[in-house]
């Protein structure tokens, strides 16, 4: 896959969700103090059950594995450990909840899965709040879904072209490259993840290039003074358009992009193979691409 399951490994399941205090396999239940009572026997259960199946699914990302069906033995368990710590306190059987949906957020990038256990927790625990502030945070996760469901429907039919100008000022469309594999890339140079991305993406083009490989680059950045000093320094040959404005963009808006990079693969008939996620597996679909 690429360096995000690094990231993933590092830090899945930290306490970034709010009042919720998400549990991971370093978890130490706090010393007790004149003012705190000591954790009851029946948390301390959840959190030995919770650290020992978090561990597990570490074990997995460690091992690059993406698919649901690889976590689908984890699945189970969580929803074995609600049944067996029923008369556990709300915190923490939510938190098992919490697990659940982090699984499919986090570790599959499925906000569509993610919702539905998401809104669970407000419906079985209401006085709960999720990230201080439930709705908010259950609007954000319908907003990714929605862009998801984006997405997913352009895979398998024709690209819905767009017309545009370059940062050259020349016409730009995918219909340009007609009979050519073309990789569409939504990006920006205040995203790390991309940068890092660039020159991997520059060895794959001037590999392919000559076999009907193209790029087209669509900026995410603010300022195309941002980009432009970019692309000339890293003498990036393929066109780029200045969306501008973050996500917030109409092209961003019409395509469902929720995160950077986006990249969407193309075939010579001009429909979509695929979203890629990394430049090995860009590689990998290129090879397959290319032959048709």
């Amino acid at each position: 896959m690429n360096k995000r399951f690094l990231a993933i490994l590092a830090a899945l399941l930290i306490p970034f969700l709010g009042n919720l205090n998400l549990l991971s396999a370093e978890t130490k239940p706090d010393a007790p103090t004149a003012t705190t009572p000591p954790p009851t026997a029946s948390h301390m259960a959840v959190v030995k059950d919770l650290n020992d199946l978090i561990g597990r699914i570490k074990e997995k990302i460690a091992q690059r594995k993406q698919d649901e069906a690889d976590y689908a033995d984890n699945f189970k368990e969580l929803d074995a450990l609600l049944v067996k710590h029923k008369n556990a306190d709300a915190d923490d059987r939510a938190e098992i909840l919490m697990q659940k949906g982090i699984i499919y957020l986090e570790v599959l990038e499925d906000p569509v899965k993610a919702l539905p256990v998401f809104q669970q927790i407000k419906t079985d625990f209401p006085s709960i709040q999720l990230n201080g502030n439930t709705d908010e945070f259950l609007a954000g996760v319908k907003e990714m879904a929605d862009k998801k469901k984006i997405r997913d429907a352009l895979v398998g039919v024709p690209f819905p072209d767009f017309n545009e100008k370059d940062i050259q000022g020349d016409e730009l469309s995918i219909s340009k490259y007609k009979g050519k594999v073309v990789l569409l890339d939504f990006w920006a140079t205040w995203c790390p993840p991309c940068v890092r991305e660039v020159p991997d993406i520059q060895k794959l083009y001037n590999k392919y290039h000559s076999q009907g490989f193209e790029i087209v680059g669509i900026s995410l950045d603010e300022e195309k003074d941002a980009l432009e000093n970019f692309v000339k320094q890293r003498k990036m040959p393929w066109p780029q358009i200045f969306a501008g404005n973050r996500f917030e963009n109409k092209l961003a808006i019409k395509y469902g992009i929720a995160f950077a990079p986006s990249t969407f693969l193309i075939g010579r008939d001009g429909k979509v193979i695929k979203q890629v996620m990394g430049t090995e597996e860009l590689d990998k679909e290129l090879q397959s691409a290319l032959k048709k």
